[in-house]
């Protein structure tokens, strides 16, 4: 994969992310929570799961549909890299766990 398509993928993710957090975060103070971002991330998995019955199988899907869920994927993977991150730089700062 070249930098450029890369870095494109990378805006993509990082709008779905804005996105989900403008819908999801403003009215939910328990997030981000690593078990809640997880259970829906593992929901999202399932949407790529059936995004891709519906493209190879039913035809009734399409590669851009597969791609949205894709997307959804990598930013809600991203969410909880960045909580991990956070709590890292405050275990480092509080020396709590």
């Amino acid at each position: 994969m070249n930098r450029k398509k890369f870095s494109d993928i990378s805006v993509d993710v990082w709008t779905e992310l804005q996105r989900a957090y403008d819908k999801h975060v403003e009215d939910n103070p328990n997030r981000p929570n690593l078990f809640v971002s997880y259970t829906i991330l593992a929901e999202e998995v399932g949407e790529v799961a059936k995004a891709i019955i519906d493209e190879h199988f039913n035809g009734t899907g399409t590669l851009q549909e597969l791609r949205v869920e894709l997307l959804q994927v990598a930013a809600m993977a991203a969410e909880m890299v960045a909580e991990v991150d956070r709590r890292c730089q405050k275990t480092i700062k509080t020396g709590k766990k």
